[in-house]
């Protein structure tokens, strides 16, 4: 798909796009096939409050989350939330037995269907406010950058190697899962 240039994909989504390509919006589907980028910054003469207009009018089955500063535009029935219900269900994982990590707007629907969510670092306010608002659903990183990932990733392994019963059907891989888990969970959201 990534063959065929953004202005002549098919469907809903791409037809968004290009509405808000001839409304002067910056948008960037470069190495993107399921998704497209929207930047405010580099959208002349565009504000926050013209993209929170676009937002409230999007068309059925198109969702937005933001990260890194951008707005990114994707069919409803993906993102990272998505991506964790399939394979929660896939692998007969419950809610209780799942986390994630992530810093950005775009990780806190993945939050909102996990047990317990670890932040390396804050990139967005609404992730800060997420924490504020229930600290019990996450940890945060004491260190920031690179560390604090590392750092949670480390406190990933420790918290669910006590937890018992986790996926049991592989309860002998359980730390190694629960990474590769994490990052099948990334790694969807593209």
């Amino acid at each position: 798909p990534e063959a065929i240039p953004a202005s002549e994909r098919p469907g809903a989504l791409w037809d968004l796009f290009r509405r808000l390509e001839r409304d002067g919006w910056a948008c960037d589907a470069q190495s993107y096939v399921t998704d497209f980028r929207v930047s405010v910054k580099k959208s002349k003469g565009k504000t926050d409050a013209d993209l929170r207009s676009v937002i409230a009018s999007l068309p059925a089955g198109i969702a937005c989350s933001f990260n890194l500063g951008s707005a990114d535009f994707y069919p409803a029935t993906s993102g990272k939330d998505m991506a964790a219900q399939y394979l929660m269900q896939k692998f007969g994982v419950s809610q209780e037995q799942s986390v994630s990590m992530g810093d950005d707007d775009n990780d806190l629907g993945l939050a909102a269907v996990v047990r317990h969510t670890y932040i390396p670092g804050f990139t967005a306010d609404t992730v800060r406010q997420a924490v504020s608002k229930d600290p019990a659903s996450f940890t945060v990183a004491q260190t920031g950058g690179f560390l604090g990932t590392e750092e949670m990733l480390e406190r990933i392994s420790m918290d669910l190697g006590s937890v018992q019963g986790w996926l049991p059907r592989f309860s002998t891989f359980s730390t190694s899962l629960a990474v590769l888990f994490l990052a099948a969970l990334f790694a969807a959201q593209r």
